[in-house]
């Protein structure tokens, strides 16, 4: 999307959150706005947006001081207003960004954002269809909902006429056999990548991103067999997911991993020792979470990751292979 967009010549200023990004308020933000802040383009926010607003937007981002010499911003405010004010000002600052031409703002991992910015961005509402600026944020929807700040700023924004949402789905052993290429890992690795991520993007190049050692020896077209070490980052996510599930449906789950294969309802209860109801509620709540697909009547893990961090959860004596 962005080499789309930079193609069309289209202005794209990126940042992207951490898992400390919460506790930093307005950090992701002041990285993507800051390349605005200079040269023409910064002389001409000063020429765009009203003095008082610019004043306050400098309490985040320093460098407009450096630009005018306006008023300042008044008496001083109860926490809620100057809240308020503050992300009005920022607010204006990002619209102010299609003034020059058509801007793209890729705000990336979303789910991580803090609420002060969360803010900023709902606040933009309908006055981003009237904008030459384009909003993309990603996120991973399960971390997304655990914050209630960013699920409702995602709703607000996705309401507004222009807003959408696209999923994406997984890649295909043919995408998954380019993504590896790009990181530079051998041919013959594409194939066990596919079975083992199930094709989905972030665990692929995590994956990728362990040992290069993985691929000393080995013929970049020959098929590798390998058994994987889930990345920490990607476990870390996976667990937190499947902490959020019931003791039932977690029980439920950790038969299936230990099936490992696609398997019926009736044998998934037979397996927890659940009657068929239970279970069925618990496989329920598992493929809401995202954790397990129902195909054709037979319950599956949506990839092997995820079936791995599941079982590494079961104490060792009640392990089978």
């Amino acid at each position: 999307m962005v080499d789309g967009a930079t193609w069309r010549r289209v202005r794209v200023l990126s940042a992207g959150h951490t898992e400390l990004s919460s506790m930093r308020p307005y950090e992701t933000l002041r990285e993507a706005l800051r390349p605005s802040l200079e040269g023409i383009r910064g002389e001409h926010l000063v020429e765009t947006v009203e003095p008082v607003w610019l004043r306050q937007a400098a309490e985040v981002l320093p460098e407009l001081e450096a630009l005018f010499d306006g008023p300042s911003v008044g008496n001083p405010l109860r926490p809620d207003e100057e809240s308020m004010r503050k992300s009005e000002a920022l607010a204006r600052i990002i619209l102010a960004q299609g003034g020059l031409g058509p801007t793209m703002i890729v705000l990336e991992d979303i789910h991580w954002c803090d609420d002060d910015s969360m803010q900023v961005l709902a606040q933009l509402g309908n006055r981003l269809v009237r904008s030459q600026v384009l909003l993309c944020l990603t996120y991973r929807r399960f971390e997304a909902e655990q914050s209630a700040s960013v699920w409702s700023g995602i709703g607000k924004l996705e309401a507004i006429p222009s807003g959408s949402r696209l999923v994406l789905g997984p890649l295909s052993d043919s995408e998954v056999r380019e993504l590896v290429a790009r990181q530079a890992g051998p041919a013959g690795l594409a194939g066990e990548l596919a079975a083992l991520t199930g094709g989905n993007p972030l665990f692929v190049i995590e994956s990728l991103r362990q040992p290069q050692d993985l691929a000393v020896g080995l013929d970049p077209e020959e098929p590798v067999e390998l058994e994987l070490a889930l990345p920490t980052s990607i476990a870390d996510a996976l667990l937190r997911r499947v902490g959020a599930l019931s003791p039932t449906a977690l029980q439920v789950l950790q038969g299936l991993a230990a099936m490992a294969e696609p398997t019926s309802t009736r044998l998934a209860a037979a397996v927890a020792g659940l009657d068929r109801r239970t279970t069925l509620e618990a496989l329920h709540e598992a493929v809401e979470q995202g954790l397990i697909i129902d195909d054709d009547g037979l319950c599956r893990f949506n990839h092997d990751q995820t079936r791995r961090a599941v079982y590494d959860k079961i104490p060792e004596a009640d392990r089978t292979e």
